[in-house]
Order: structure tokens, then sequence, then C-alpha cells
């Protein structure tokens, strides 16, 4: 997550916020609730620059990746969280899919848990819990 900007990373936990605890997989969000959401500044009439930061978001997201490992370290399993970022500025919204199979990590970003998705090192690496 170090990579985010301030702004970005407001859009992404704006995202998170509208999908934990949600029986579904996918949500649509209108620009406007996003932005209501992630306390985004209008900067300029258009949304050029927020579709901007939104694309930044997504293309960070989408290639992010998490590793579960075995207690053992014998094994693990590589996953990404997010599925689909789609952005309409004609429409004003934005698609957002998470792979359901670890759709639950969702509810523990918001507890000061998401370091651990991207930080934790594996088992090979030395590190105890």
């Amino acid at each position: 997550m170090r990579k985010f900007s301030e702004i970005e990373l407001n859009i992404f936990m704006a995202v998170v916020q509208q999908m934990r605890d949600k029986s579904t997989n996918k949500i649509q969000l209108s620009f406007d609730r996003l932005k209501e959401l992630s306390n985004w500044r209008v900067r300029r009439k258009d949304d050029v620059e927020f579709a901007k930061h939104l694309h930044s978001v997504a293309e960070k997201l989408i290639h992010l990746s998490g590793t579960r490992w075995s207690p053992d370290g014998k094994s693990f399993d590589m996953f990404i969280l997010f599925t689909r970022f789609t952005a309409d500025s004609n429409s004003q919204t934005l698609d957002v899919s998470v792979n359901p199979e670890f759709s639950y990590i969702l509810n523990d970003f918001t507890g000061g848990n998401f370091c651990l998705l991207y930080t934790s090192p594996s088992p090979r690496d030395g590190a105890t819990s």
C-alpha cells in the first residue's frame, strides 16, 4: 500500500467500505457517492482528473496479489482479490468485482489488518509468528 497516494488510498478505502459485509461480490458506485466517501475535493468541473485517479487505483489493485502460507510453510495459495474495475464517465459509475473465494478478506481491511495481506513474510523467509 506504500505506492498509493493519499487520494488513491481514500478511494480504495471507500470502495472497501462499500464492499465489506455485503453478500455480493460486485458493486456499482456512482462517482458522486465515491467522491463523497473518499473526501474528494472538487478541483475541476469535469471528471477527467477523478477518472485518472480511479484508473491509477484500479491498475495498482489489479496487479496486487496475496499469498496465504500454510502454518508449516510447505504450501501456499496465491490470489488476487480484485478481479474487475469498470469506470464509465458517461454514466458516472464504477463497477468493482472481487474474487468470491477471498471476499471475506475485505472485512479485515477496516480492522487495521490490511498490511498482513500485502506484507506478511513467508515462513520460508525465516519469519516467526
